[in-house]
């Protein structure tokens, strides 16, 4: 199923990213010159949007898609909530920190920023692998 592979493949990419954010993007941010931190987490937040806000849509639409072809099936009930809860983590954890460093740097805000995604991260990851298992399964 096609829906099914688009899925998968944005859940897997996102994984990916989001490793590669908290365990060396996030961490850079103590690094970068205080007296310009503004600017660059003004640039980050643009530019990682373009890449992350279509990925996440797409996500969201063919997980839905998945609930509403299949609504007897668990596991994309299951995946679903993982999704939900990734957006929900995103918007009430995520985006106020990033907010907050926008105003400049604070190291309240990015260690709450880097202790709060190991909940996505946790959440990409056990899709992904969920999703992959499951695909294994399906073939």
């Amino acid at each position: 199923m096609i829906i099914y592979k688009v899925h998968l493949i944005s859940c897997v990419f996102m994984t990916g990213l989001i490793w590669l954010i908290q365990l060396v993007h996030y961490p850079s941010f103590d690094f970068i010159d205080r007296s310009i931190f503004h600017h660059f987490s003004v640039f980050h937040q643009r530019r990682i949007t373009w890449i992350v806000a279509p990925l996440m849509l797409m996500e969201a639409m063919t997980a839905a898609s998945l609930v509403w072809i299949a609504p007897s099936q668990l596991f994309y009930w299951v995946n679903f909530i993982g999704v939900v809860g990734i957006w929900l983590t995103t918007i009430a954890l995520s985006m106020p920190q990033h907010h907050q460093l926008s105003k400049g740097f604070s190291a309240t805000a990015l260690r709450k920023l880097v202790r709060t995604n190991w909940i996505r991260t946790a959440l990409w990851s056990s899709r992904s692998i969920m999703l992959i298992l499951y695909c294994g399964v399906q073939l």
